[in-house]
């Protein structure tokens, strides 16, 4: 695969831009997800962020590996079984049984199900990796992107406003355009996936091709 960076995030060819920079406040992680690019929304989701005073330390365009999913849905149960505890709650809170969703009740089996799935997910297209931050920028984030369902998120969050119809596989992995760390640290592992420590300090915008 090549890299080339450069210095100012140009979207779209009327050559808007976002203000690219930080200072080593707290950190957070966002993945634009295959739909949201395929959508063309990189601009309006990342618009959302500036308004809030959030900087882009640096972000990258590229097509997922195994290497890349593999990390960053980590094959433990600890991880697994977290993931599937909080799919059980958020079906739970909707009314559903979750033997009938899922066809399973084990929250460890449930998690492994949406990690392939997710994985399947993040591989179909390419995807952007953003590093933001700001004060208290995982809390800020996660209130700005809005619940995982984009059934339940609402109007002023980004999937509330940009996210597509339900689809049938919702449950296991929702087309909800965007992902954001859940803790500092988880934003930090997360980073660490997806940039090196080199593109962490430099900063700018890479876009990786394929061979």
């Amino acid at each position: 695969m090549r890299a080339t960076v450069c210095e100012e995030f140009v979207l779209d060819g009327e050559g808007r831009t976002l203000e690219m920079g930080g200072n080593q406040r707290e950190r957070t992680l966002v993945i634009l997800k295959p739909d949201a690019v395929e959508r063309k929304l990189e601009y309006e989701i990342l618009k959302r962020f500036a308004r809030e005073g959030l900087a882009i330390v640096v972000a990258k365009r590229l097509f997922a590996t195994k290497d890349h999913l593999d990390r960053h849905f980590p094959n433990t149960e600890a991880w697994m079984g977290d993931m599937g505890v909080r799919a059980v709650a958020r079906v739970e809170a909707l009314g559903k049984d979750p033997v009938n969703v899922y066809g399973a009740a084990d929250p460890l089996q449930i998690g492994r199900m949406i990690a392939d799935e997710c994985r399947f997910y993040y591989a179909s297209g390419p995807l952007e990796a953003v590093v933001l931050e700001g004060e208290d920028v995982v809390t800020r984030v996660r209130k700005l992107i809005g619940k995982t369902l984009p059934s339940q998120a609402e109007k002023g969050t980004i999937r509330g406003d940009f996210a597509a119809p339900p689809g049938p596989r919702d449950f296991l992995a929702a087309r909800n355009l965007i992902h954001a760390s859940d803790s500092v640290a988880e934003a930090e592992r997360e980073m660490a996936v997806w940039f090196s420590p080199e593109e962490l300090r430099k900063g700018g915008r890479i876009v990786v091709t394929k061979p």
